[in-house]
């Protein structure tokens, strides 16, 4: 059996193997928490579906994909460069948002849905 611990040296026989294992581990600072397993995948998924959604209504309700586009061409407009840095801003913002809700004063609030519809209403306002 294998046991990790933080912040300390654990030394535990391993009944494959002769022999044991240590592992040594750094405390977390002070105020954070570990991301959850997965957390940043989850994040990134979820981002991607938020900026189709918004990218539908951006380019079919609104018209303004490819005036995005030009925002990175120095007004050449342009619908594909539109989409690619839309998406790749969702990307980036909803990691950020995700990272921003790990700390421990945030997490319990961002977990509960309405506490974390209004921050991430909060946060989406701020962009």
């Amino acid at each position: 059996m294998f046991e990790l611990r933080t912040a300390e040296t654990t030394t535990s026989a391993c009944p494959q193997a002769i022999g044991t294992i240590s592992q040594t581990t750094a405390a977390e600072p002070e105020g954070t928490t570990a991301p959850p397993s997965g957390g940043l995948r989850d994040a990134a998924l979820a981002s991607v579906v938020a900026g189709i959604a918004f990218g539908v209504l951006i380019q079919f309700v609104m018209g303004s994909m490819a005036t995005i586009g030009a925002l990175f061409t120095f007004g050449q407009e342009s619908v594909a460069l539109g989409w690619a840095s839309h998406m790749l801003l969702s990307l980036v913002f909803g990691l950020l948002y995700a990272v921003l809700t790990w700390s421990r004063s945030l997490a319990d609030y961002a977990a509960a849905p309405g506490p974390g519809l209004a921050l991430g209403g909060v946060y989406g306002f701020a962009l």
